[in-house]
């Protein structure tokens, strides 16, 4: 029994043509995580030692686009990183085992992504308003208000599923995730299945800096779990 169990673990990936019995099978990738530079892979591992470890490639475009740069890893290593990667761009992965003991081949798996992608934001214009209120004796006041007018450029739905816009109380070189925020925008299809490319926030005071923080929302098509930030440091008039 147990050298049966062992016999079928050896086998486990490695498939044979009819036309060459040394040619192992391909090395299927798992999962792609891509941001705007980096993709990490992760591809099934081969659990014994006919196999000598992966030979994984990035590709430009597809699987016929140029080698961009290849990575060898041992038997027992199952992901890998590329870095260096253009934002919202296409690649391939190409992954192949490289044969062991009684194997001379191995079919080869591609996976295509795209990177996420960077929105430009763009400041349209700058609306004041006027609040009115009282002060701590009970005397009227008015406040001046910006409401901050933004856009962008689209990006296709095949890579964006929405957008995610907000001004930040700080400049940019103290800008965090968590800073706070004057307001935040989300956006999503609308009832005509129409994805909004601009977005108003309110609530601005005058001559204050303020960060622009925008990324990309992914949809199901989209190797990427959320968009890279894009900032903006902004000042507004007086």
């Amino acid at each position: 029994m147990m050298l049966g169990v062992l016999l079928a673990s050896s086998s486990v990936l490695m498939s044979c043509s009819d036309d060459d019995d040394g040619m192992m099978g391909a090395v299927p990738v798992n999962s792609v995580v891509a941001t705007s530079s980096t993709v990490d892979v992760v591809w099934s591992i081969v659990p014994n030692d006919n196999c000598a470890g992966y030979i994984v490639s990035l590709l430009q475009g597809s699987r016929d686009g140029a080698v961009i740069e290849t990575k060898e890893f041992d038997n027992r290593t199952c992901k890998g990183q590329f870095t260096g990667l253009q934002p919202n761009t296409e690649y391939c992965i190409k992954t192949q085992a490289k044969p062991g003991a009684g194997f001379n081949s191995a079919d080869v798996y591609y996976r295509e992504f795209t990177t996420s992608p960077i929105i430009d934001v763009n400041i349209v214009s700058y609306d004041a308003y006027n609040v009115n209120g009282y002060d701590s004796d009970g005397n009227p006041t008015v406040t001046k208000y910006y409401t901050i007018n933004m856009d962008w450029p689209a990006i296709a739905e095949s890579n964006c599923g929405g957008y995610y816009v907000a001004v930040f109380n700080c400049k940019k070189a103290d800008w965090k995730a968590n800073a706070a925020k004057t307001g935040q925008v989300t956006i999503s299809k609308d009832d005509h299945g129409v994805i909004a490319t601009s977005a108003s926030i309110k609530g601005l005071e005058p001559g204050k800096t303020y960060t622009i923080g925008a990324y990309a929302r992914p949809n199901s098509m989209c190797d990427y779990t959320q968009g890279d930030w894009s900032l903006t440091e902004i000042t507004t008039p007086q």
